[in-house]
Order: structure tokens, then sequence, then C-alpha cells
């Protein structure tokens, strides 16, 4: 009887399975590579997932609600073919060999069919254990997903500060403070606050002013040692801006790079590495460096407000080093006054 399938050596059969099969191995283990956790938006925006550029290939995103309430969890992967919209289900969740089961709802996905939906509280030990986990299998009815956690700690902590689960109450001493130390020209100087600081007396404060020429009021976030000219970092909204870019003078060592070239900033946090471009920008021999335009929805911004050492210099020279001491409350309320500034 003939075979309807042409023939093929046995020896090739194998080799032609094993190469299928490696070619595969390795197309799987290169997706996997690809994927880790991300943070993107800003505030009551902002979103992380499991892979930020996946398209719609997105197996697990939680989703701010706003401050002290409550994240929303979806978990695409676990979606089950058969179900109801809306409907009561139990999810498991199982990290490293630690189960948590959450009541949850399903909700309607088109073609995906009918996905596990979670809530998670600022204070849920679920949250601790998927930024110290390596992966985590939920299930729920038929579905079941395996998640990688690649990433996860530190994108859980940029989604922490920007949906303002971080954000601590204002003192009485009142959120903006008066400028300090060698401001660029044209602002005010005034006196500090009792913001937290280092030993050497550096610290994040938020300054206010009125230019002198125009009239404009604008504030800046700054890293540096009050009344003096040890600035490391200043960021300014200043009324009239439309947003969405913050100017930033990084006051860090050029190599001597003439004014007005280009110039490029690396920024170092954690798993964060970072480079931005700038341009050299000389405005006296105290006040100089690279001044930069970055988007408010950067995670520039959250790495900042996290509570860890950034590392921030010229690509090729010595950098500096942000203390966190006072960061949450600072970058966090200078954000707030940009997005008011970029509304009018």
């Amino acid at each position: 009887m003939t075979s309807p399938i042409p023939s093929m050596p046995l020896r090739g059969l194998f080799s032609f399975s094993l190469a299928s099969a490696l070619m595969l191995s390795l197309t799987e283990e290169g997706s996997a590579q690809r994927r880790g956790w991300a943070a993107t938006g800003y505030q009551q925006s902002v979103v992380i997932a499991d892979c930020r550029e996946c398209g719609d290939d997105i197996g697990m995103m939680v989703e701010c609600r706003g401050p002290n309430r409550s994240a929303l969890v979806t978990v695409h992967w676990a979606a089950s073919e058969s179900g109801r919209d809306q409907a009561s289900t139990l999810v498991s969740i199982e990290i490293d060999g630690e189960v948590f089961q959450r009541d949850g709802t399903t909700a309607f996905y088109g073609q995906l069919g009918y996905v596990p939906t979670f809530e998670l509280r600022p204070n849920d030990p679920v949250i601790a254990a998927l930024q110290e986990g390596s992966s985590a299998t939920i299930s729920s009815g038929r579905g079941r997903a395996n998640i990688s956690l690649r990433g996860s700690g530190d994108a859980f902590e940029i989604f922490k500060v920007h949906c303002g689960w971080n954000r601590r109450a204002a003192g009485n001493n009142g959120d903006i403070r008066q400028p300090t130390g060698n401001q660029p020209q044209g602002q005010t100087p005034g006196v500090p606050g009792n913001e937290p600081a280092n030993e050497d007396g550096s610290k994040w404060f938020i300054v206010e002013y009125d230019t002198a020429n125009s009239g404009k009021s604008g504030a800046s976030l700054v890293f540096g040692i009050p009344e003096t000219d040890a600035i490391a970092i200043n960021a300014t909204c200043e009324a009239g801006n439309p947003g969405p870019f913050v100017p930033v003078m990084a006051l860090v060592d050029l190599g001597g790079t003439p004014n007005g070239l280009p110039v490029q900033i690396q920024v170092r946090a954690g798993a964060f590495n970072q480079v931005y471009q700038g341009t050299v920008s000389f405005l006296s021999e105290e006040y100089s460096g690279a001044q930069l335009a970055i988007p408010i929805e950067d995670s520039f911004w959250a790495v900042l407000d996290s509570g860890q050492p950034v590392s921030i210099g010229a690509v090729g020279r010595p950098p500096v080093t942000l203390n966190a001491p006072g960061s949450v409350d600072a970058v966090s309320r200078f954000l707030d006054r940009c997005q008011s500034v970029f509304r009018g």
C-alpha cells in the first residue's frame, strides 16, 4: 500500500523534527526573555503589565483606580471559552509555592473569552509576593495562566508612586517652599523648608518663584544643599508651559563639552537604566549643565519618587547620586503642580 505521505529517511525525519523543536524552543525562550513587567501612564492613569511591547499579547495587567483605592487586576491569559459576563468567580494565585485566593468577576473580552478580574488593596500581601516572586500561576474556573514576574518588583514600586499609594499628607508648613540656594536669574530667594536631609545637608525640596521680567510664576523640584551652589537637579514647571515636557537641568560633570552641543545623560536606579538626549547649557560658572526635556509620563519621575538612590551623569563621565530622603513627597507634589500648570 502506498503511503499518502512522501517518504523521508528516518534519520532525516528525526533531524528535521529535532531542528523544528529546537527552533520553537529558541523562539519561545527569546520571547520570554523579551517579556518583562513595565509601568506606563501617570497618576490615576498608571497601568503595569507583564509585557510593555507585546501589543495585545498581555498576560496580566494592573490598573490604578486612585489613591487609597483597590487596583483592578485583569488576567487575560487565564480566559475561559465559556462563561458569563460579570459572573462571580474564585481566583487562585500561586506564587513560588504560596497560594492566595481572591474573590473576582469575569469580564467578556470577545474572541479571547471570559477573563478573570479581581481587586488588590494597597496593603494586600499578594503585592509583596508578586514583587518578590519569580513566577505566578493564576487560575479561575477552567482558565489557567503562567505569568513570569521578571521586573515586577520595580514596576510595582513605580505603580505605587503614581497611583498615590505611597503618598503622605502634607505637613503644617505647607506643600510649597520658597526658593533657596543658587537659582536661575530672575528667581527670588527664600527660606528652606524642613524636608528630610542627608548628612551633608542635601535633600529634595520644592521651591516657588516669580520671574522678575515676565511676571510668570513657577515651581521647581530641586536636589541639593539649600542656600549653597551645590545643586544637582533643578526641574521647573512655569506658567505658560502647555506640557507634556518638563525642563530639567542636570548640573553634572560634562567633561568640558562646549555650550549648545548635544550630550547624553544616563539615569540608573535598580533595574532602571535610561539614556536621555540633552543640550549643554552654560548660564554661569556656578549654574551650568545639561538641559533636558522629559515628558511628565516618563518613568524618570517615578524612579525619582521610588525612594531608592538614583545615579545621574553624562555618558562616560562620573555620575552624581541623588539619595532618597523627602523624594516621595517632593516629587509627587511637584508633578501635581506641573499637571495644574499644563491644564492652564
